[in-house]
């Protein structure tokens, strides 16, 4: 039986936190399920926090995720709002770009093999994006997919693995565009991290747990075997963990993925100052 679940929203929108004093904008496969349930630490009290989470148990990270949005999340685009968060502190965090599109095959990978149809966010529905490749997620078919054909069936590029300059306004058009205080970088997750805690006098100090693919390393010796993939993830090995247990550049069996998704992904590489395995 395929399971739906509940919408999240899909624009640009960042979380203006008033009371902080700043505003955030999530990058998906960029730790944003971490981020924004570290900051709701800072946005509601322990009390309220604690009792939700014995509440809701398991459920907890999507709801409390999802009250995030609901309560915070504001788009840039709006006069009112840019007035309101001129003064903010203004921030983001990315991941390399070629590190982030194995992140996102992998994480089309578990929706497929776990049967969730994924309905809430703009763009091809989960079952026609499947269909459009061939239900073959390989990661090198996945690149294919994004780079060649994707945006010849919408105009809205998955959040998944869409541009995170576009995703954070950067070249947007003058009433969007949004200048960033500081943009930090998984790669240095911890570092930068303490550095939004001083700046933003957060009461918490060490990030929550990112959603990752621990225990990979498996999958990443068969060089992306489909069938031997599929069994591993069948076994039930993809778990929640703080780092992910695989090196993203074995996935990159040929120089011709590398460049097409450093192509793809020109503006992030550019602005961002990423390279391929650094």
């Amino acid at each position: 039986m395929l399971r739906f679940r509940n919408p999240q929203p899909h624009n640009h929108s960042m979380l203006v936190l008033s009371h902080l004093k700043g505003a955030f904008t999530p990058v998906c496969k960029a730790a944003s399920s971490s981020l924004i349930l570290t900051l709701a630490e800072d946005c509601y009290d322990e009390e309220y926090i604690e009792s939700e989470k014995q509440l809701h148990g398991h459920y907890y990270n999507g709801l409390m995720r999802k009250k995030m949005h609901t309560e915070f999340a504001k788009s840039p685009c709006n006069p009112e709002v840019r007035e309101e968060i001129k003064n903010y502190f203004k921030f983001a965090f990315v991941k390399n770009p070629w590190h982030r599109m194995v992140s996102a095959c992998l994480q089309l990978r578990r929706w497929i093999d776990n049967k969730i149809v994924k309905d809430d966010f703009k763009g091809l529905h989960l079952l026609k994006l499947y269909d459009l490749m061939n239900k073959d997620y390989s990661f090198e078919n996945f690149v294919h997919f994004v780079k060649n054909v994707e945006r010849n069936h919408t105009e809205y590029v998955n959040q998944h693995w869409r541009s995170q300059v576009g995703i954070l306004q950067m070249d947007a058009f003058p009433s969007c565009k949004t200048t960033y205080d500081f943009i930090g970088k998984l790669e240095t997750a911890d570092e930068d991290w303490d550095y939004i805690v001083k700046k933003l006098n957060l009461r918490t100090k060490k990030l929550k747990q990112m959603n990752s693919t621990k225990n990979l390393k498996t999958a990443v010796h068969v060089k992306d075997n489909l069938q031997k993939t599929r069994e591993i993830q069948m076994n039930g090995i993809l778990k929640t963990a703080v780092e992910e247990d695989y090196d993203y550049r074995d996935f990159y069996t040929n120089s011709k993925l590398i460049d097409d998704v450093g192509e793809y992904f020109t503006r992030d590489i550019e602005l961002l100052k990423y390279e391929y395995g650094k």
